[in-house]
């Protein structure tokens, strides 16, 4: 049976139906996830890294995934480089590559440009464009 461990800053559906919920502030994100990685390096005798300390206790979900190593996933919605080289890091370190992360599949369902999108909502503000014609999406959502 899996489990699924949720952390996020605002409630929102899948987090109300994880196994586990730890809400987090959004600035504690890269701390949790340098501190997830180092607790795996951790466990699996490796050399850790100096991480900053957070509040938040890991070391149940470091023992599921030590468990669960090559059944597990993890991932990560933000757009930080570094923290989406980390999830990569930590799904390498659990052998998660070629079994529950496929690379030869690809889904490129969003696919827009965060500097993009601000540099419009910027230019909207400013009253540099007159009008916007949006198909088939809702920006203001999506």
């Amino acid at each position: 049976m899996s489990r699924h461990y949720q952390f996020e800053s605002g409630m929102s559906i899948t987090g109300s139906n994880a196994d586990v919920r730890i809400p987090v502030k959004p600035s504690e994100e890269g701390a949790l996830i340098a501190g997830l990685y180092n607790g795996i390096l951790k466990a699996k005798g490796f050399a850790t890294i100096n991480v900053p300390a957070t509040s938040v206790d890991l070391s149940g979900l470091v023992a599921d995934l030590i468990d669960n190593q090559g059944k597990s996933l993890v991932v990560s919605g933000s757009n930080d480089a570094n923290i989406q080289l980390l999830i990569n890091s930590i799904n390498n370190l659990l052998g998660n590559y070629g079994n529950t992360v496929l690379t030869s599949k690809t889904l490129n369902t969003h696919q827009g440009i965060d500097s993009e999108f601000e540099t419009l909502v910027s230019e909207i503000k400013n009253k540099q464009v007159a009008g916007l014609l949006c198909w088939g999406v809702n920006p203001v959502y999506n």
